[in-house]
């Protein structure tokens, strides 16, 4: 993607080994639009049943793709067009920052959603491999600095279905000051991004959450609504949508807790 990077002598170092096609982008369109780029990677694939597609920063344990393919029978046969390695934090330099979290092998992608709003597990596109012809046909969805668009493959890639994951191994997520998560000057664009995911989930998906899970998701948009008060569009959106659904009691709390954020 425009890298100024050369990874030719790694590449011939392997290519006895491993069948390599490198492509080098003219255009940085990552740096404008991610979901674009990801979308024209996409394009290259050629035979491949299953895809990944890997941040050029982050780090795969050394055995990621041969336990993926330890475990595939068993990903085919529950019928999972998404399989995932547990995520560890490193840092600029490598060194480990967090201990890896095992998920169950066969989750639930609701369960897994709820878990990663509330904090309790991360993801990232890097840890994911992918069914190639469900990325193909349903496709990545573009929200600003694709926040949240790696979030809603999976459960739009699954089918809502379930996620496999691979516990023997790990996918090693960099942390860093240049990271968009960690970008401050960003906050505004990504509650705006966070903002249309919720949107998006809640106009599309409701009935595939239960009544708890829904007060959570719920819950989290008004959170966007409240970071950005003055923008009464987000106001108006999330009030028609508590109105339209009879959850006049949410409503009336959410208004509440509005006004008296605005109070302040």
């Amino acid at each position: 993607d425009g890298s100024t990077e050369n990874p030719n002598q790694i590449i011939q170092s392997f290519q006895n080994q491993l069948n390599i096609t490198y492509f080098h982008f003219q255009e940085n369109i990552g740096s404008k639009n991610l979901v674009e780029h990801w979308h024209r990677c996409l394009d290259l694939v050629q035979q491949e049943n299953w895809i990944i597609f890997h941040c050029d920063d982050d780090v795969l344990s050394p055995n990621a793709i041969e336990i993926f393919y330890a475990n595939l029978p068993s990903i085919n046969q529950n019928n999972c067009a998404v399989a995932k390695f547990p995520r560890v934090l490193i840092d600029e330099n490598g060194n480990v920052l967090t201990t890896k979290i095992k998920s169950p092998i066969i989750e639930k992608t609701t369960d897994f959603f709820i878990k990663r709003i509330n904090g309790e597990v991360k993801t990232s596109l890097s840890e994911c491999i992918f069914y190639k012809s469900k990325v193909q046909s349903i496709k990545f969805k573009n929200f600003p600095l694709a926040w949240y668009s790696d979030v809603l493959a999976i459960l739009e890639f699954s089918e809502f279905k379930t996620i496999y994951t691979l516990n023997e191994a790990e996918l090693f997520f960099r942390t860093s000051s240049i990271n968009i998560g960690s970008n401050s000057q960003l906050h505004e664009i990504k509650n705006k991004a966070t903002f249309f995911f919720f949107e998006y989930i809640l106009n599309n998906y409701y009935s595939k959450f239960s009544i708890k899970q829904l007060q959570i998701i719920l819950s989290n948009w008004e959170k966007t609504v409240l970071n950005h008060r003055s923008n009464l569009y987000y106001w108006r959106k999330l009030s028609l949508f508590y109105l339209k659904k009879g959850f006049f009691y949410n409503y009336l709390l959410f208004l509440k807790r509005f006004l008296k954020s605005i109070i302040k």
